[in-house]
Order: C-alpha cells, then structure tokens, then sequence
C-alpha cells in the first residue's frame, strides 16, 4: 500500500467479492499484490476500499484467533467478527483505480526458476547495490538466468539455473520489491513474465493460481 495519501484509495486494500469468492489488491504504484480466497457463502458483487491499518489490525487478529472471520459491510463502515474479538472501521470513501486495465495480458519473455534460489540471489546482490542506484539487474538468456548489482563497494553476478521461454531480456529492479514478493510467496518456484525493459513484470507462485504480483522495473541509463 502507498504510504503518503496523495491518492487516499491507496492507503488502503480494495476488497471485491463476487460469488464464492474475495479478492484483496493493493499497490503503491510501483507494486502490486491481488490474493483471492475462498468464502462460505456466496456474496452480492460489491467493491470497498478498506483502510490499510484496518487490515494490519485484523491480520493480527486472526494470529491470535482460532475458527473464522465473518466480514460484514455496509456503504460506509466494516465489521470484521471473530468470536471473542470484534472490529468495526470506516472504509475509505475514494475510487480505486481499473486495476484490471493496467495487467499484462501476455509475455514475451517467462521464466520459470527456484524461490529460494532467487531470493537468496537477490539479498546478495541488494547489499552491493545499496552503495549504488540500488538496482538489481536480471539478465536473462536462453538457458539461464543471471542477477547483477555492482556499485563502490564491489560487483556480483549470480547465474542461476532458470526454464526460459520466449526472448533474452535484461531488466532492472528495485531489490526491495522482489523480495517482498519472495518473501511472502510460499510455492517452491515462480514465473517471471517480462514485456520489455520498461513494462512491469509480473511474478506467479507456480502451484497458487490465487496469488499475483506486479513490479514496476527501474530505467537504467
């Protein structure tokens, strides 16, 4: 979620539920996030923008709660009932953005590679680049898959073992925004699907269909 509120609907998780079904998205504008999970009982389609603290707060709830959570939503306010605790929030009266107009539709590039592998390749590289533009190249071949980060205080160059399929692209991230993908995805192994240098790439959890991120890359001149 964005942490200044310059555009107030993302300081907050849009909650869309339809049928058997919610779905949460959120983004900063240079990150997204969507989970869907399913519901018990089948719902009206209705769309609210919940306060990201509301979130937070509930998130730390059901840590703490056994059983389920029943959301309730009327057109201004939330209730979130977890037996022994209950939470009631104002909802964010501003339009989120057509999330859905901004998505990839297809790839030229998809990479099929190790979380593990990446993540760790990644933290590596994130500490040279910090000296630097904190950028993280991925430059991606036929074969393999290679995460570059130089900067004053050194250079590394992980080649890692990847699937490819479709064009060789190098392209450019902010480190932090990977890894708070790889971090929080819990499949063995992703895809990366590319466009170009300039588009947002986004990252598949291979055996969850429900998860999908979006990185904006970095310009590097």
């Amino acid at each position: 979620m964005a942490l200044d509120d310059a555009r107030p609907a993302l300081v907050g998780v849009l909650m869309e539920t339809e049928g058997k079904s919610l779905s949460m998205v959120a983004t900063d504008s240079y990150q997204f996030a969507k989970n869907a999970m399913p519901i018990e009982e089948e719902a009206p389609e209705k769309r609210v923008v919940v306060p990201g603290k509301t979130v937070s707060e509930i998130g730390r709830m059901l840590e703490e709660e056994e059983g389920k959570a029943e959301l309730t939503f009327s057109r201004t306010h939330m209730k979130a009932d977890m037996g022994s605790t209950v939470l009631i929030s104002r909802l964010i009266d501003s339009d989120y953005i057509d999330y859905k107009r901004i998505l990839p539709k297809s790839c030229k590039t998809r990479v099929l590679v190790d979380r593990d592998v990446l993540m760790e390749s990644v933290d590596r590289a994130q500490l040279v680049s910090r000296e630097g533009n904190n950028s993280v190249l991925f430059k991606i071949g036929p074969e393999n898959m290679t995460v570059k980060a130089e900067s004053v205080v050194g250079k590394i160059e992980d080649e890692i073992t990847a699937q490819v399929m479709g064009d060789g692209l190098s392209i450019a991230f902010n480190p932090k925004y990977v890894l708070n993908v790889l971090k929080n995805v819990e499949s063995e192994r992703v895809y990366l699907e590319c466009n170009s240098p300039i588009n947002p790439c986004v990252i598949r959890p291979v055996d969850d269909e429900s998860s999908f991120y979006l990185i904006v890359p970095m310009r590097i001149f």
